[in-house]
């Protein structure tokens, strides 16, 4: 598989319609054209990269020793929806070019039967009109999904055909492009890798996109990952970049944490109670936490959270969820009166008072019996 530059004159190439497509017919005109090889069709606003076909270093620039070509071309697009920075150069802010279909490697494999495969998703991942009934909405959703994990699961020309098709937006329907990220990640992790790199690390890419290699990111090159995210999630402060959020940061470390057997305690512990975090990502971390109740590090930033003075009570409240799942009941019991008797929120208060009465039921008095009415201050 090697990337070819645009095409205007294939004689498998339909010519543009005498009018501009819109809605499904314009989407599965894009998916079909694209993953064909059509290249860059003026006035349909096909955005090139995905070709096929034979082609020596002299026709692709990456093999050349220029990563940051422009390998797409010119391009006219009468849809608004498409971004013009997928698959083509762009300019970063410190003036790098760089084109994310030269991340994918040139000697990435891939069959006319797996774009045929690709196609027939992408066509698929049409939705049903907004006004259809539930039942069709039910059995499209059930269909594409049953589809996305078959391709998940097949050959590396598949995803490789995947990730092309990503960078050449052959959609512009986030759950497609979502899709075709996991596809790509699972079925060519190695080819996925540095294009996912480009993808969560620089800015000027969807974030919706850039969210989603993060997380996948994690598992398919772990030791990268650790590198690249830990700045971002032990930083005290505000963000100086624009990243994915907090919650997709960790989501790629827990991932990355899995495939290499490294322990995600000492990360967490830092995220959970790390106010410059975003509250999302607390909250996981403290999840997270309570899967190591026997860690003494997991233990400390648990009990920290429990009685954090901030007023976020959801994270307080998944800290004592974390406590009452890990810990053995009397201790956790022992603690969570501790905290009741000290506390001075009357809302938390009273959530102490259930769980202690749904975890610990000593059959003394219920400790709700003294709380203050719900009208009272």
């Amino acid at each position: 598989m090697t990337l070819s530059p645009p095409s205007l004159g294939h004689e498998e190439c339909p010519l543009p319609p005498s009018r501009p497509l819109k809605g499904r017919a314009a989407r599965q005109a894009l998916a079909s054209l694209t993953l064909a090889g059509c290249g860059t069709l003026v006035g349909w606003g096909l955005l090139a990269g995905c070709g096929g076909g034979a082609g020596s270093a002299q026709d692709h620039p990456q093999a050349a020793g220029n990563p940051t070509a422009d390998l797409a071309g010119a391009s006219a697009s009468t849809s608004a929806s498409l971004t013009p920075h997928k698959g083509r150069a762009l300019v970063r802010p410190d003036g790098t070019r760089v084109d994310p279909v030269t991340h994918i490697p040139v000697d990435a494999p891939v069959s006319p039967r797996a774009r045929r495969k690709l196609r027939e998703f992408l066509e698929a991942m049409v939705q049903p009109p907004l006004d259809a009934t539930s039942d069709i909405h039910d059995e499209w959703f059930h269909r594409t999904t049953a589809m996305r994990k078959a391709l998940m699961a097949a050959d590396e020309d598949v995803g490789n055909a995947a990730l092309h098709a990503f960078c050449g937006d052959a959609t512009d329907f986030y759950d497609a492009r979502r899709a075709l990220l996991m596809i790509g990640a699972s079925a060519a992790p190695k080819s996925a890798a540095p294009l996912f790199h480009e993808l969560t690390w620089n800015y000027g890419y969807r974030i919706e996109d850039r969210s989603e290699a993060c997380q996948l990111l994690g598992a398919i090159d772990p030791e990268g990952f650790f590198e690249h995210a830990e700045p971002f999630l032990t930083r005290r402060g505000r963000p100086t970049r624009t990243m994915p959020p907090d919650e997709f940061l960790l989501r790629g470390w827990l991932a990355a944490c899995e495939k290499s057997g490294r322990s995600p305690v000492e990360m967490c512990a830092d995220v959970a109670t790390n106010l410059w975090m975003e509250p999302y990502a607390r909250y996981m971390a403290v999840e997270e936490l309570g899967l190591h109740p026997s860690n003494p590090l997991a233990r400390r930033a648990m009990e920290t959270c429990l009685i954090e003075s901030t007023g976020d009570g959801v994270l307080r409240i998944k800290a004592a969820q974390s406590i009452a799942a890990g810990y053995p009941r009397e201790e956790a019991c022992a603690l969570f009166q501790s905290v009741y008797d000290k506390e001075v929120s009357i809302n938390f208060k009273k959530f102490l008072a259930d769980l202690i009465a749904a975890n610990c039921g000593t059959g003394e008095e219920d400790p709700a019996a003294s709380l203050p009415g719900e009208g009272s201050r």
